[in-house]
């Protein structure tokens, strides 16, 4: 009777103990995320630098970051008006050249990181300006560091001409609270 019961139920045992990993993905641990998941890290706040410096903020919204699935990233860049899918991510990423003769995960995302970066610092309109230059400086340290201790990067501050942007459609209180609040007291009178 056991022996009839054990081979009723192997084939569903068997079954569900093959399909369990497809069920639960495994996750991998904080500061250590496999190379697409890093890929898509990178790739989310490069789109999102692009996105803030054109001031055009709102489309962060239309990004696929989670997961790690770096197929469903670049098909949310696609249909993107700043064309970072074309001028970007297909010529970095399409081709692969610059992960070539690289055996591990910290050098291909080196060179992915400095690749991203080489390209964004060539436009001319950044180039002329240096409070986008600075927003830049500070995308590639932070993808410099996510690198180096493999935590995610943090949203990039919004670059200063979109915030400027921002202002300048805001009324006189969120002029003022965007400004700090307060207007700076008057100087003592001298003696």
């Amino acid at each position: 009777m056991q022996n009839q019961l054990a081979r009723r139920w192997a084939p569903a045992l068997l079954a569900a103990a093959l399909l369990r990993p497809l069920a639960s993905p495994a996750q991998t641990p904080l500061g250590q995320p496999s190379l697409d998941e890093a890929k898509v890290q990178i790739w989310c706040a490069t789109a999102r630098y692009v996105y803030a410096d054109a001031g055009r903020p709102q489309l962060q919204r239309t990004l696929r970051c989670e997961g790690g699935n770096l197929a469903a990233l670049a098909a949310s860049l696609r249909p993107d008006s700043l064309r970072i899918y074309s001028v970007l991510y297909a010529p970095i990423e399409g081709k692969g050249k610059i992960y070539k003769g690289l055996k591990d995960n910290p050098a291909r995302l080196a060179a992915l990181t400095k690749a991203i970066i080489s390209k964004l610092k060539a436009s001319p309109a950044r180039q002329r300006d240096p409070a986008r230059l600075a927003g830049l400086q500070t995308l590639e340290k932070k993808l410099t560091d996510y690198v180096q201790t493999g935590l995610p990067p943090t949203d990039p501050a919004p670059a200063p001409q979109a915030a400027a942007e921002a202002n300048s459609n805001a009324g006189l209180a969120e002029a003022a609270e965007a400004s700090g609040g307060a207007t700076p007291p008057p100087a003592p009178p001298r003696p």
